[in-house]
């Protein structure tokens, strides 16, 4: 999760996390994320506006993240 106000007392994700958080996605696989939000607490578009703006994902990382899906149980 990267966030960019204070929430419930957890506090805004600084730029060294927001940064680390890049690297472990890409470390995990971005083929293996699947997005999720909170909404309307937490906007996905938001959140993936700030992976790119904050974590440095390209628009084609976002564009995978965003394009998976659950695995069926």
């Amino acid at each position: 999760m990267i966030l960019e106000d204070e929430s419930e007392g957890v506090p805004p994700t600084t730029t060294d996390e927001a940064a680390s958080l890049g690297s472990d996605l890409r470390r995990a696989g971005l083929g293996r994320i699947v997005l999720g939000s909170d909404f309307p607490v937490f906007d996905p578009r938001r959140t993936l506006a700030l992976l790119s703006e904050r974590a440095g994902l390209t628009p084609a990382e976002l564009a995978t993240i965003a394009a998976n899906r659950p695995l069926d149980p």
